[in-house]
């Protein structure tokens, strides 16, 4: 099985823990960069810092450097994204069986696992959503605050899927209306919070094997910097969501209920919990 990568060099936070966390496994990663140094809103973003570091960690040569204009001043931030993803997929065309699609702050934390699950998949299964467990915050002790259900149990969160055939048409970031998706789950049945139903996986995995998302787990400055510059910047009140709930998470998290920035219900509740050193370092 062909697997090859596409990355957004955009973010620097997470960017070496997420590659490595399956470099081994791929033969090529295309690492997507705007060469005005530019968000998807027009914001300036770290690219010097990502190419860098992603240029340190490539021993062997996998990384294909393309740059391009992904902000387009006539598009909304999220058809920007949307577009950028879709050149990688493009670029990367028939020389797949699969196309890895995680973002930088998400950390794989069994690749084995992952691309032994994905030869399960029937052929007519066009894109794969795999389980992710959310982080928000750190304690003042130093603990990761994970996003969880209202009783404090694991949350299943699906931002879009994490892998595809070639040939995929997205329409909203990495995600594909029309495309035949291929649903694991840490649990057999779950109820989706998107769409407000429950649903039956269509395989399960150990809950240790979902992916760890560390969107929000990062200094204050690169907080900034993503509540206005991502996909979602202009459909809510990024600074006011900065002071209001995510500065004040580590002393307030057992207080926090329905805090997601764009739809509340969806982050229900915070528990903060110790990960493997590995993933995320001392």
């Amino acid at each position: 099985m062909r697997l090859k990568a596409y990355i957004l060099a955009a973010d620097p936070n997470w960017i070496e823990t997420s590659v490595l966390s399956y470099y081994g496994l791929v033969e090529e990663i295309v690492v997507s960069y705007d060469r005005n140094g530019v968000g998807w809103s027009g914001h300036p973003i770290p690219m010097d810092e990502c190419l860098g570091r992603l240029r340190a960690i490539d021993k062997d040569k996998k990384m294909c450097f393309i740059g391009g204009d992904y902000y387009r001043p006539r598009f909304s931030p999220m058809e920007n994204d949307t577009h950028q993803r879709q050149c990688s997929i493009d670029k990367i065309g028939n020389t797949a069986d699969w196309i890895i699609e995680l973002d930088t702050d998400e950390i794989l934390p069994n690749a084995k696992v992952f691309v032994e699950r994905l030869a399960e998949v029937p052929k007519d299964r066009i894109v794969v959503e795999w389980p992710m467990r959310v982080f928000f915050q750190r304690t003042n002790a130093g603990r990761f605050l994970e996003v969880t259900t209202f009783l404090r149990q694991q949350l299943t969160e699906y931002p879009g899927p994490v892998a595809t055939r070639p040939g995929v048409r997205l329409d909203c970031a990495r995600r594909s209306s029309t495309a035949s998706k291929w649903r694991f789950d840490i649990r057999r049945k779950n109820y989706d919070l998107e769409t407000k139903s429950w649903y039956v996986a269509d395989s399960v995995i150990p809950k240790n094997d979902a992916i760890l998302h560390f969107s929000w787990v990062r200094s204050e400055a690169d907080i900034l910097r993503k509540v206005r510059g991502w996909s979602h910047a202009t459909d809510f009140k990024g600074d006011d969501y900065f002071e209001k709930v995510w500065k004040v998470a580590p002393q307030k998290w057992p207080f926090l209920y329905n805090f997601h920035p764009v739809w509340p219900r969806r982050w229900q509740a915070l528990w903060p919990v110790s990960l493997n050193k590995r993933f995320v370092g001392p």
